[in-house]
């Protein structure tokens, strides 16, 4: 796995549990400034400690500006009987450094590790005032947990374009994620409204970019 994604604007994600103590450090605090209010507001207490983000299947994420820790989330994976799927959480910006667009940039190179990671679909789970900030960036309302939410998140997910040569994903106007390559690879449905209802063609797609096996 990436842990560090470094451009020439002296940004650089951090995969921080695989880096050393003061990135886990970061994102503790950076978690804890923004949702411990949150959390109080409503008589609880947020656990910036919380057990899951030492789940090997959960990635908590640092976005660093020219050494300073500014924004992170935490990137865990969901089952998905066919494309690699996961979701976002704590989401979260330093209150110092929020509205001046540096959410955007956390979520533009948090996609950029997606890729890396070979992940289909991005899904989350946005609060009421922030689904306009998401929809720009491409995230559209998908039912993605059963599980019940309070009611001030709204269930969202994207479409990630994979890196690999010759494939490319699109969503149809009735909701199925068709992805298609070049002759061998196949194409595959997939029901994005909905991740439990998957259709699939007679041909098969590995969605790492090897060849396509008939059934």
């Amino acid at each position: 796995m990436v842990s560090f994604r470094l451009d020439s604007h002296g940004y650089m994600l951090v995969a921080a549990r695989e880096v050393h103590h003061g990135a886990m450090r970061s994102y503790e605090s950076i978690g804890g400034q923004v949702f411990g209010p949150i959390f109080a507001a409503e008589g609880k207490t947020f656990n910036p400690r919380h057990p899951d983000n030492e789940n090997p299947d959960n990635t908590p994420l640092v976005l660093y500006y020219k050494d300073r820790s500014i924004a992170a989330a935490r990137l865990d994976l969901l089952p998905s009987p066919v494309v690699k799927t996961a979701t976002l959480r704590l989401i979260a910006v330093r209150p110092s450094h929020q509205c001046k667009g540096y959410g955007r940039i956390l979520m533009q190179k948090v996609e950029e590790y997606a890729q890396d990671q070979e992940i289909a679909v991005l899904a989350l789970n946005a609060m009421h005032g922030a689904t306009g900030f998401y929809r720009k960036l491409g995230y559209q309302n998908c039912a993605w947990d059963d599980l019940g939410l309070p009611s001030r998140h709204i269930q969202m997910a994207k479409i990630i374009p994979p890196r690999a040569k010759g494939l490319s994903r699109r969503v149809t106007r009735r909701g199925f994620l068709l992805l298609r390559g070049e002759p061998g690879y196949g194409r595959v449905h997939l029901r994005v409204f909905g991740f439990g209802d998957v259709v699939l063609s007679a041909v098969d797609l590995d969605i790492r970019g090897k060849p396509a096996v008939a059934d």
